[in-house]
C-alpha cells in the first residue's frame, strides 16, 4: 500500500475534518469536567466524605498537574497559544482556593457537632447519676444504660470526625465507672467521655483509645483537651 493510501486509510478511521474536529471538542470538555473533579479530590482528600484512598489521592495530584498539557496536545485548533492550558490550571487553582474554604467551614461544623453531642452525653450522664445514688454507669453498659434520655444519634461521633468514619467513635473513662459523684474533688479535671478510635457499642478504656484531636467532655459537662493518660495501657 502506497504512503497516500496509508494516510488516507488513517484519516478514513478518524473520520472527516470537522468530525476529528468534534472528537477533540469533546475530549477537551471531558478533561474540563475531570480537571474540576480531580481538583476537588486534590483539596478535600477523604475529608469531605469522599473517602478515597492516598493511591487515588497521589493520582489525582499527578493528573492535575499535567491536565493543561494533555488539554493542549488534544485542542490543535489552538496551535501557537495556551488557552486550553491556562484554563485548566485557573480551573485547578480554582477548586484549590474553594477546596480550602469548603474544609475550613467543614472543620467548623464537625467541631460544633461534637460539642454538642459530647454535652448532651455528659448531660444524660448525670442524670442518670441522679436516678441511681450518683453513682455513674458501668463502663461495658455506658451506652444502654443512658439510652432513654438521649437519641442514637446522639452516639454517632465517628460522622463528624475528619475523615468521616463508620461507628461511634466515643467511649467512656473506664476509671470513672461506677463512681460516686461525691467521690470527685474536682469534676473539671475528670474527663467522662472522649472522642475514641473504638467504633464499638459501649466503648471503654483509661484514655488508651483516645483521637489525635484528643477531645472530651469532663464531669462539669466542659469540652476540653484531654491530657495523656497516667496509667498504664491493660
Amino acid at each position: 500500500m502506497r504512503p497516500n493510501q496509508r494516510g488516507s486509510l488513517f484519516s478514513g478511521l478518524l473520520g472527516n475534518k470537522s468530525e476529528r474536529r468534534r472528537i477533540r471538542r469533546a475530549t477537551f470538555y471531558v478533561l474540563f469536567t475531570l480537571s474540576i473533579c480531580a481538583g476537588m479530590i486534590m483539596v478535600t482528600q477523604d475529608y469531605a466524605s469522599l473517602r478515597v484512598g492516598v493511591e487515588v489521592h497521589t493520582a489525582a495530584i499527578f493528573f492535575l498537574a499535567i491536565l493543561p498539557w494533555l488539554v493542549f496536545g488534544a485542542s490543535r485548533r489552538f496551535p501557537r497559544s495556551l488557552e486550553g492550558p491556562f484554563l485548566t490550571t485557573l480551573i485547578g487553582f480554582g477548586c484549590l482556593i474553594l477546596g480550602k474554604v469548603f474544609l475550613s467551614s467543614n472543620a467548623v461544623n464537625n467541631s460544633t457537632a461534637q460539642y454538642r453531642k459530647l454535652k448532651t452525653l455528659s448531660q444524660a450522664t448525670l442524670m442518670y447519676a441522679s436516678d441511681h445514688s450518683d453513682a455513674l454507669p458501668p463502663a461495658n453498659v455506658w451506652m444502654d444504660s443512658i439510652a432513654s434520655r438521649v437519641t442514637e444519634e446522639d452516639f454517632i461521633l465517628g460522622k463528624n470526625l475528619m475523615p468521616a468514619q463508620d461507628g461511634y467513635h466515643v467511649a467512656l473513662n473506664s476509671n470513672l465507672s461506677q463512681k460516686s459523684l461525691d467521690k470527685f474533688e474536682s469534676p473539671d479535671d475528670s474527663i467522662l467521655y472522649f472522642l475514641s478510635i473504638k467504633s464499638k457499642r459501649n466503648a471503654n478504656d483509661a484514655l488508651h483509645s483516645i483521637t489525635e484531636l484528643r477531645r472530651g467532655v469532663n464531669l462539669s459537662g466542659n469540652i476540653k483537651r484531654v491530657p495523656e493518660p497516667t496509667s498504664s495501657r491493660p
